[in-house]
């Protein structure tokens, strides 16, 4: 079996943002851009190349766990968020490879 490389940048940090640029396979031409955004409690939602691959709706608190695709790819990610809403930590693993982590 083929090892699948897979790299993530971070382009951009806000309290409760990340935009990561996602390179798989090792090519330039399967970089794709991936947005969490978890502005106001009940619309967060992750966003692949602009398009919207998951979202949920939890008026309570923010959801942890975010599944989607990345191509032909399996991607998570995973936040926890500070009472004061700021990200608490990050982490965006896919086909069960860690590719970007911040916080604990």
């Amino acid at each position: 079996m083929k090892c699948r490389m897979a790299t993530a940048h971070l382009m951009e940090r806000t309290l409760l943002k990340r935009v990561l640029e996602v390179t798989l396979d090792d090519s330039p031409t399967t970089r794709h851009i991936v947005t969490y955004s978890g502005r106001g409690i009940g619309s967060e939602r992750v966003l692949v190349d602009g398009e919207v691959r998951s979202r949920h709706a939890s008026y309570l608190w923010f959801v942890p766990r975010f599944s989607f695709r990345i191509g032909d790819r399996q991607a998570l990610i995973e936040v926890r968020v500070w009472p004061w809403f700021g990200l608490r930590s990050f982490r965006l693993t896919v086909d069960d490879q860690v590719l970007y982590e911040e916080g604990g």
